[in-house]
């Protein structure tokens, strides 16, 4: 993918979208391994034969990343015309500003998404997890490849949060129906 998107967007661009990704994936250090810690908790819970133990947990879970994760975005968004003039060249500050939304809803959506990954690992359906991220890939590549010509480095980020939203969908769905 960095091969089609170095000819594609130029090598500026593809450095604007890697700092703003590098953004996100610190502030993805915030979630302090909350979703690690439930694979332990779920697989106890399983144990117990307690479902109504597990689905307090994932309800916690999603408040607790969404508040989390949704005030982080916010700070970083609001102080993003701040910092970001100091390290991206003003040529490219719109650009960043523009993609920034993208990736912070990413950011955001994959936070809560990872709890349902989680509980599907604590289930010990990790080769479920697996298959939605190899296929999650595969939307972000497809993704990239259809929406950069039209709408450049927008374009990626749009693939990016479409590869969240997939991820996220997925997981809930195959969560929903395992612990039904």
């Amino acid at each position: 993918m960095y091969k089609y998107l170095l000819t594609a967007i130029g090598v500026k661009q593809l450095g604007v979208w890697s700092l703003i990704l590098s953004f996100s994936s610190i502030a993805n250090l915030a979630n302090l391994g909350m979703t690690s810690g439930l694979v332990k908790f779920v697989a106890e819970y399983i144990l117990e034969d307690d479902k109504s133990k597990i689905g307090k947990l994932i309800f916690t879970s999603i408040l607790s990343m969404g508040i989390l994760f949704g005030c982080l975005s916010l700070i970083i968004f609001l102080g993003a015309h701040f910092f970001l003039g100091y390290i991206i060249d003003k040529n490219f500050l719109n650009v960043a500003l523009e993609i920034l939304p993208y990736s912070l809803a990413s950011l955001s959506i994959n936070a809560i998404g990872g709890v349902f990954t989680s509980v599907l690992e604590g289930h010990q359906k990790n080769y479920i997890r697996n298959f939605i991220y190899i296929v999650s890939g595969i939307i972000m590549f497809v993704g990239t490849i259809m929406l950069t010509p039209l709408y450049q480095l927008k374009g990626v980020a749009m693939a990016q949060l479409i590869q969240s939203l997939f991820i996220f969908i997925l997981a809930l769905i195959f969560t929903v129906k395992i612990n039904s």
